[in-house]
């Protein structure tokens, strides 16, 4: 089961390492400074979209991001 505050800390890394602000990320995202806030603090689930644009716009593996690897897949 996906822990939303691990998924949230993934991606506040993401965001940190683009040396964006939730302003900044949340714009080049099309979602408010508030939704990266409750997602990164596990408050606020994702949509597919967001995940999507994440992966697509910051060039990250949604396993990665998920923390799926080979050891986990059955």
């Amino acid at each position: 089961m996906l822990d939303k505050k691990v998924f949230g800390e993934r991606v506040k890394g993401v965001r940190l390492s683009s040396g964006l602000n939730q302003q900044e990320f949340g714009e080049r995202l099309g979602i408010t400074k508030q939704t990266v806030s409750g997602i990164e603090t596990g408050y606020r689930a994702t949509s597919l979209e967001i995940l999507f644009e994440i992966c697509q716009q910051f060039k990250v593996s949604s396993d990665e991001l998920l923390g799926l690897n080979e050891n986990d897949r059955s």
